[in-house]
């Protein structure tokens, strides 16, 4: 949970990166895992940012990218990707980084995602959690996890479809936040989660999604 002390929660293209823009929005991805949320700190005003390893060009990360991609299914209703990477000396060693669920749970209804389901999505670390999505939008603090003595964060939250657990694909909406208070909270940032739905309807939702959500 965010630590009391600092600030309240405030309030993209998975496109290869243009050539003519590449050292603009693109920086080493050094060991990260593919698939993951690479997080580094930007600024300024500086603050958390998101983004992803570009198809194609290994070792290389976008930045901002604030649309990401998650299966549930590694057990039934679960799934503990994507996980949160970065490279060493990202973050203060020892601070922490959490995550806020700033939304309720949506699910695709082939056109968009203005529908609440009667499914929620719990998160976990560890003996921390679960934080619940709301059943109305709202914002919920969330788990958090430390940063290595080398500066690096590299977690995987537990995230839980609840029951009906019915198939289709859902939108979850986070912030997230560092315990140093000289690092703001990230932008708001989506994963686009597939349950047991067709490629089809899951890349319709994803692309929808990169499209109508919080671009760089």
């Amino acid at each position: 949970m965010r630590p009391a002390t600092t600030t309240a929660t405030k309030r993209t293209s998975l496109a290869p990166c243009a050539f003519a823009t590449l050292a603009a929005i693109c920086a080493p991805a050094f060991a990260q895992h593919e698939g993951d949320i690479i997080l580094r700190q930007n600024g300024p005003p500086n603050r958390i940012e998101t983004g992803a390893t570009v198809a194609g060009m290994p070792g290389v990360v976008q930045f901002p990218v604030r649309v990401h991609a998650g299966v549930f299914g590694e057990q039934p209703n679960f799934t503990n990707d994507p996980g949160f990477d970065s490279g060493s000396n990202a973050f203060p060693p020892s601070s922490q980084i959490g995550l806020d669920i700033v939304d309720a749970l949506r699910k695709w209804n082939g056109q968009n995602f203005d529908t609440i389901p009667q499914e929620q999505i719990e998160i976990r670390f560890g003996p921390f959690g679960p934080a619940t999505t709301p059943v109305t939008p709202g914002v919920v603090p969330g788990p958090a996890a430390t940063v290595s003595a080398g500066g690096e964060y590299h977690r995987h939250f537990g995230f839980t479809l609840t029951q009906p657990a019915s198939d289709g694909v859902y939108l979850l909406n986070l912030v997230l936040w560092s315990s140093d208070p000289t690092i703001g909270d990230s932008d708001p940032f989506w994963i686009v989660f597939r349950q047991g739905a067709n490629l089809a309807e899951f890349e319709a939702a994803f692309t929808w999604a990169q499209a109508n959500l919080g671009g760089p």
